[in-house]
């Protein structure tokens, strides 16, 4: 009788996971994982970035016809190669084509999912979707959307030409109109997967974290999301501005001689994505985030002390063995700033093997995932089970209801400026004040503009 109720409940585990689902651009279909989390890869949110595309805001899907099984991730944007060498990540195939979403979704129930929105980090040069696995955090209640976008020259290219052409003058950071791109789909999108389109938290680490904090200050962004999550951002950096980014912009035109041809973005356009990374490498200049004028028209940390970001619950941190002068500073800056909008936010620190120099920059990824199956060899192997519980379960609460603590618990107190009060992650989870605050006031006596 027990085995029999659980083949047809795996058969109907099978039926629901192909059973198609209509979204805007056609029908698609996925997998179930064993704890019937239905699990769609590599769906694309907007067309490939090549030829004519290439350094253009996203353009749309072209929908497709038939069932579009998405079962296998997504082409990876182009990057170096870094990640294998020095991290042996193995990513998919390298393509423009690469502008697509994953989605853990649990069981379509009465009542929507909250909706958790995940901006991978690597210094928006590196990273793909498939190094993130949302099942588990879709166990709590959630439904995962884990995003890509273009990297390095090919999402952060600034330079004149490409501004005169466009319609809003201005250019660079395609890989945040990307971003915002992937949020419109979820908006239009994700309720047929069972989620809601009225509670999305974007969160991301790293460079992903900074993405959140810029997409704070960008009105192309408003009404897209409800909460946000910075692990570790850097956003307190100083953002080159328009004119500046396009002088970088013609060194990369100047080291591949297409400054000379009649119609340099033409040209460019038509070499092939290698070649234009090589060419980045004999430039020798790094393409990143811009104060374009458009999506990013205000430096962020200036948003930010004028109280002008969108209003939403943060959650925001960093991690103890990180660089004070990068993480630290602009984990406390920007809750500080927060606070005086909105009262819902919360910081904290991540601090288990400090001591050991084991709470290093990412290293908190697992637990929020709650996916530390890659560290069961870790020392600390005791604690990391229950830990990776207690932060996914918080961040999911977060999500679910912009407070990290359930109804009539105080765990977590909102941030204050007087006080300076984080949750700290270590051995044990407790309050504490004041984490490196004259380290702090000192560097940013330094680095702030006034």
């Amino acid at each position: 009788m027990v085995l029999t109720l659980t083949l047809v409940l795996g058969l109907m585990q099978v039926g629901l996971a192909q059973t198609p689902v209509a979204i805007d651009s056609g029908l698609i279909s996925g997998s179930m994982t064993e704890e019937g989390i239905r699990v769609f890869k590599g769906i694309p949110f907007a067309a490939p970035t090549e030829g004519l595309n290439r350094w253009r805001p996203p353009q749309p899907v072209e929908p497709w016809s038939g069932v579009r099984a998405c079962d296998t991730y997504g082409a990876a944007c182009p990057q170096s190669d870094i990640l294998a060498r020095r991290y042996k990540i193995t990513l998919p195939p390298m393509s423009e084509d690469c502008l697509t979403l994953d989605v853990y979704a649990p069981t379509p129930s009465n009542q929507p999912y909250p909706v958790m929105v995940w901006i991978h980090g690597g210094g928006f040069a590196t990273g793909h979707s498939s190094s993130y696995n949302g099942q588990h955090l879709a166990r709590l209640g959630v439904v995962v959307v884990c995003i890509n976008y273009r990297l390095g020259v090919f999402g952060f290219l600034p330079h004149a030409l490409l501004t005169e052409e466009s319609e809003p003058h201005s250019s660079g950071n395609y890989g945040l109109l990307d971003q915002i791109a992937a949020l419109q789909w979820v908006q239009r999108n994700i309720a047929a997967l069972g989620g809601d389109p009225g509670n999305v938290t974007i969160f991301g680490q790293s460079s992903g974290g900074t993405a959140v904090c810029t997409l704070m200050t960008s009105p192309l962004a408003q009404g897209l999301f409800h909460r946000a999550i910075a692990q570790s951002n850097g956003a307190y950096d100083i953002l080159p501005d328009l004119a500046t980014a396009e002088g970088h912009g013609k060194q990369l035109f100047v080291a591949m001689q297409t400054d000379q041809e009649i119609d340099p973005l033409t040209a460019m356009r038509n070499e092939p994505w290698q070649a234009i990374m090589k060419g980045t490498q004999t430039a020798r200049v790094r393409y990143s985030v811009i104060q374009d004028g458009w999506c990013v028209p205000v430096q962020p940390i200036e948003v930010f002390k004028r109280g002008e970001q969108i209003n939403v619950p943060l959650l925001i941190g960093s991690n103890a063995n990180e660089s004070d002068e990068e993480f630290t500073v602009a984990a406390r800056f920007f809750a500080r700033e927060h606070s005086k909008l909105n009262p819902h936010t919360y910081r904290y620190c991540f601090s288990l093997g400090s001591d050991q120099g084991h709470a290093i920059h990412a290293a908190e990824i697992d637990y929020v995932f709650n996916a530390i199956v890659r560290r069961e060899g870790s020392i600390f192997a005791p604690l990391d089970r229950q830990l990776a519980q207690t932060i996914s379960r918080l961040w999911v609460q977060f999500a679910s209801t912009g407070t990290p603590n359930s109804s009539g618990q105080g765990l977590w107190p909102a941030y204050n400026a007087q006080t300076d009060p984080y949750l700290d992650f270590g051995a044990t989870v407790s309050m504490k004040n004041q984490f490196r605050s004259q380290l702090c006031d000192e560097i940013e006596k330094k680095t702030t503009p006034n």
